[in-house]
């Protein structure tokens, strides 16, 4: 039987998103595959098995796409680009060891290879400034070194991407900075708040009418058990039981002290979990509404979830929750380093003594100057803003299928 070939239908305006996470229905959302959709031939090329360690399966329900096409290895990756000959290749699994590989496959081909930052971390290691990183995390700062100059010495440093598309100014960095075009765009976050905000349905906004006084939301890190973990080449910061025990009890104390209740705003890796809203015993807990959460609420907690990024733009209240676990790992290091630039309270679990006096203060603990840095930072650094998170980079890529055609 002879081998059969896709047709070549309007060829260079075919757009491959590559991921390599879990790809549930919230992972698909992330990536804008369903608007790209709308302007493009969109297919996600699912990298998981080919970038994540092989060993490790995650259950979870998968997302919902009209063309997924499983990608296990470099040579499949080859393959897919050599059949669907893309003209853009938007790549989500980030900077890393494969990404050399995947631009000269798409250089080989034809395909504008496209990076992102979208939602910058306030790490403090940084390559946009290696001094200020190695005075805040020598050892962190010394092992990205050394890997940058392994791949260099191994031939596998990436080359500059044709496009990368970047929020705040904390996406700058050398290498995405190094990039043919370079295209600016506001979070995912600030639309959705924007989303939320414009919604007439009030009972949208007021999830929990249970009570006049409000209550505080906790943004969930999934911190025990996510599978970012479990995929990743790191191990969870926490042990599941010793974890829940005492975040609960945390709660217990919070609401004891303010008289206001915890609501949870889930991780979107809890949906694939067993029970997961039982852990936070019989506390309201809720996925995929975290804006309109704390739209409504008094103040926000949370360890270092990215999420907060809607209560400095709503200017409200937050409180950073630190224990001795988390202090040690990279990710307690980026905690410390958003308390300092946003000045915020902090609590430690080991700490309670303390929540009274921290508690009676919070309303006084919002720096309108430190919050407006911070979202200038890593939410948004432009002015006006586009209609969509995606809205500059479609123009920029109909604009060069357009110059292609008319080239042909």
């Amino acid at each position: 039987m002879p081998e059969q070939t896709r047709p070549v239908l309007d060829e260079r305006r075919r757009l491959i998103i590559l991921v390599a996470s879990p790809l549930t229905n919230d992972i698909v959302r992330r990536v804008f595959a369903n608007e790209l959709a709308i302007h493009f031939h969109v297919i996600i090329g699912d990298c998981l098995q080919w970038v994540r360690k092989t060993d490790v399966r995650v259950s979870f329900t998968p997302g919902k796409f009209d063309e997924v096409v499983s990608v296990t290895s470099e040579d499949e990756f080859d393959g897919l680009l050599e059949l669907e000959k893309p003209a853009f290749v938007l790549d989500f699994i980030g900077k890393g060891k494969y990404t050399r590989a995947i631009q000269d496959i798409c250089h080989r081909v034809g395909a504008l290879y496209i990076t992102h930052l979208l939602a910058p971390n306030p790490a403090p290691v940084s390559s946009a400034s290696p001094v200020r990183s190695l005075l805040r995390s020598p050892l962190g700062t010394l092992k990205r070194m050394f890997s940058a100059v392994l791949r260099r010495l191994q031939s596998n440093a990436p080359r500059p991407p044709d496009i990368a598309l970047l929020a705040g100014e904390a996406s700058k960095n050398p290498w995405t900075m190094s990039a043919k075009k370079v295209i600016f765009t506001p979070t995912p976050a600030f639309f959705e708040l924007r989303r939320v905000l414009k919604d007439e349905d009030p009972a949208l906004i007021n999830i929990d009418q249970s009570r006049s006084d409000g209550y505080i939301v906790f943004i969930d890190d999934c911190i025990a058990e996510s599978f970012d973990f479990m995929l990743g080449d790191h191990d969870p910061v926490v042990k599941t039981i010793d974890y829940y025990q005492e975040i609960n009890a945390f709660f217990a104390d919070v609401e004891k002290v303010t008289g206001l209740p915890i609501v949870i705003a889930a991780h979107p890796n809890g949906r694939e979990i067993d029970g997961y809203a039982r852990r936070f015993g019989d506390r309201k807990v809720v996925f995929g509404e975290t804006a309109k959460l704390i739209i409504s609420c008094k103040y926000s907690m949370t360890h270092y979830s990215s999420a907060i990024n809607y209560s400095v733009m709503l200017r409200k209240p937050v409180v950073l929750i630190s224990f001795s676990e988390l202090e040690r790992t990279p990710e307690g290091k980026t905690q410390a380093y958003m308390h300092k630039l946003l000045r915020c309270g902090m609590a430690r679990l080991e700490d309670r003594e303390n929540l009274p006096e921290l508690m009676n203060r919070i309303e006084c603990l919002v720096d309108k100057e430190a919050y407006s840095n911070y979202e200038r930072m890593f939410i948004t650094n432009i002015d006006p803003v586009p209609e969509h998170v995606m809205a500059p980079l479609v123009a920029y890529l109909q604009q060069v299928a357009h110059q292609d055609k008319n080239c042909v």
